[in-house]
C-alpha cells in the first residue's frame, strides 16, 4: 500500500492526556517514531517489524516490547506481536485525514489488499476509518454531492469487509457508540443491505458524546474533526427490508448475510439501544 511521505502532528499533542502521562522520553520517542516510521501509510495501520521499529527508534529490541506495552496502555498505539502489525489509535480523527470520495476509496482498497492480516487490530482500524469518515461527511453542506458519494463508497466497502475481518460488526458498534449523534444520521445509509439484509433504524444508535477525549478533559479534544450537527434528520419510520426495496426498484436481491452476522454484537446491541 502507498507509503505516506509526510505526516502532520498538531502542536496540541503536548496537551494530550495520554501523551503527557508518558513517563519517559523513550516512550515519547517510540510513539513519534511509529508515526514517522518508514512503512507508515495513509490508513495508520501497517506491518512494522520489531527489528525495524527498534532500529528506527534507536531502542534495543530487547527493551522495545515493554515500551510498546506502555504505549498500548496509554491507548496511543496497538501492536500485534504475531503479525508485527501496528495501529495508530485515533488516526482517522487527526488532521492527516481529509474525507472525500477519492480518499475513502483509496483507504478501502488498502484494507482489502492481499497481505493485510485478518486480525482484530485491523478490524478496529476499519471501524475507526468508517466512523471517522462519517464524522468528516458532516462537514459538507446538505446540498453537496460529496457526502452521498462517500456514503456509497463506505457501503460498498463494508459489504466485502464484513465477510473478511473478525468481529468487525462489534468493532463498528463500539466505535459508533463513542461518536453517538455525530454519525447517527448516516448510520442507516451505510449499513443498508450489510447487516441483517435491512436498514437498521438510525434512531437505534447511541447518542452519547465521545467519552474518551485525547487531552483528558471533559470536552472532545481539539484535534478531532468538528462536524456540523445542525439539521440532523432522525428517521422514525420503520426500516424497509432489502427485499421490499428491491421490488420497488426492480433490482436483483443479493444473498443475505451469514448466521454469524445475524448473531453479531452489532445487530444485538443495536436492537437493545433505546430510541433517541
Amino acid at each position: 500500500m502507498p507509503k505516506k511521505d509526510f505526516v502532520m502532528i498538531g502542536t496540541d499533542i503536548l496537551e494530550w492526556g495520554q501523551f503527557k502521562n508518558l513517563k519517559s522520553c523513550r516512550e515519547r520517542n517510540a510513539y513519534l517514531t511509529a508515526i514517522l516510521s518508514s512503512p507508515a501509510n495513509y490508513i495508520g495501520t501497517f506491518r512494522y517489524r520489531l527489528a525495524l521499529f527498534a532500529c528506527e527508534a534507536n531502542i534495543p529490541e530487547s527493551d522495545l516490547m515493554p515500551v510498546i506495552e506502555l504505549l498500548e496502555a496509554a491507548d496511543l498505539i496497538e501492536y500485534d506481536k504475531k503479525e508485527e502489525y501496528v495501529r495508530l489509535v485515533d488516526w482517522f480523527y487527526t488532521s492527516n485525514i481529509t474525507v472525500s470520495q477519492k480518499t475513502v476509496k483509496g483507504a478501502a482498497k488498502d484494507y482489502l489488499k492481499r497481505g493485510v492480516p485478518k486480525i482484530e487490530l485491523v478490524s478496529r482500524s476499519i471501524a475507526e476509518f468508517v466512523v471517522g469518515s462519517l464524522v468528516g461527511v458532516k462537514a459538507y453542506k446538505e446540498t453537496s454531492e460529496h457526502g452521498p458519494l462517500v456514503i456509497a463508497e463506505l457501503k460498498d466497502f463494508l459489504v466485502e469487509a464484513t465477510l473478511s475481518f473478525p468481529n468487525l460488526e462489534r468493532c463498528l458498534f463500539n466505535e459508533m457508540s463513542r461518536s453517538g449523534a455525530v454519525v447517527k444520521a448516516a448510520y442507516g445509509d451505510v449499513f443498508t443491505g450489510v447487516v441483517q439484509g435491512e436498514t437498521l433504524n438510525e434512531s437505534q444508535i447511541a447518542t452519547t458524546a465521545e467519552t474518551r477525549p485525547r487531552d483528558g478533559s471533559e470536552t472532545p479534544s481539539k484535534h478531532k474533526t468538528k462536524p456540523y450537527l445542525n439539521n440532523i434528520h432522525i428517521n422514525t419510520e420503520p426500516a424497509l427490508k432489502q427485499s421490499d426495496r428491491a421490488k420497488d426498484s426492480g433490482t436483483t436481491v443479493l444473498a443475505g448475510p451469514t448466521q454469524s452476522t445475524l448473531d453479531s454484537d452489532l445487530v444485538r446491541g443495536s436492537k437493545r439501544m433505546k430510541a433517541f
